[in-house]
Parts: C-alpha cells; sequence; structure tokens
C-alpha cells in the first residue's frame, strides 16, 4: 500500500522497524511469516528513502557548509545566516511528503507477548 508521509514521519517509522528487527532477531519463531516479511519489506522501503534523505542533506551540506581542512564539509556553526539559511531548507526537506510503500498487517497476527512500547513500533504498519 502507497502511503503519503513526511520525511520526518519516515524516519521515525524507519527507527522503529529498526528497532523491531533487533527485537526481533534472536527471535524469529515468535513472529508470523506475514509479520516478519513485513517488517523486512518496510525496511526496505523505508531505508530507500533514508537514502533520498541523507543525499538531499548532503547537498544542503554542500551548499552551506564550510571546507574543511581534511577536504569536507560542515556547517560553521558561529554564523547565524548560514544556519538559519540551512536548518530552513532542512526542515522543508522534512516536512516534504512523498509517497512510499508501506506493508501493514493485521493486528490479530501480532500473537506474541510484547510490551506496550514495543506493541507502538509497529503501529504505522496496522491495518
Amino acid at each position: 500500500m502507497k502511503k503519503i508521509a513526511t520525511y520526518q514521519q519516515i524516519q521515525i517509522w524507519y527507527e522503529n522497524v529498526s528497532e523491531l528487527m533487533e527485537i526481533y532477531q534472536e527471535d524469529d519463531n515468535s513472529l508470523t511469516m506475514d509479520v516478519a516479511w513485513a517488517i523486512i519489506q518496510n525496511y526496505k522501503h523505508l531505508n530507500q528513502s533514508i537514502q533520498v534523505i541523507k543525499n538531499a542533506e548532503n547537498q544542503l551540506i554542500d551548499k552551506y557548509g564550510s571546507l574543511q581542512s581534511d577536504g569536507s564539509k560542515k556547517i560553521d556553526q558561529t554564523c547565524t545566516e548560514v544556519v538559519q539559511a540551512y536548518n530552513k531548507e532542512i526542515d522543508e526537506l522534512m516536512n516534504q511528503k512523498t509517497k512510499i510503500k508501506i506493508e501493514k498487517i493485521d493486528h490479530r497476527n501480532l500473537n506474541v507477548k510484547m510490551s506496550l512500547e514495543t506493541a507502538s513500533l509497529f503501529d504505522f504498519m496496522i491495518n
């Protein structure tokens, strides 16, 4: 299912699915196949979007950054105008909407014991 989300939401979902993968890495028999598959597919889709965000952030660093002695660029935190312009464009980027494929699951397939914190990580995937 394609879903419209901001890049800020995508980052949160990516963190959630990454945490789910860590939680269930060692206990892969506790999830049904469709739930495990949805976690993996969502990780792939979200990771692709995260790469788009990182590329855009790198372009902004190239645009606003100062060249360092090691050849990298860094935002000069002492220059208010540069920081404000950079932060404005980062905010615009993070609030930009995009379509992303999210695999949904039926909450009844989550028949494993889990904490409320872990259950909340599944929220964006529930039908």
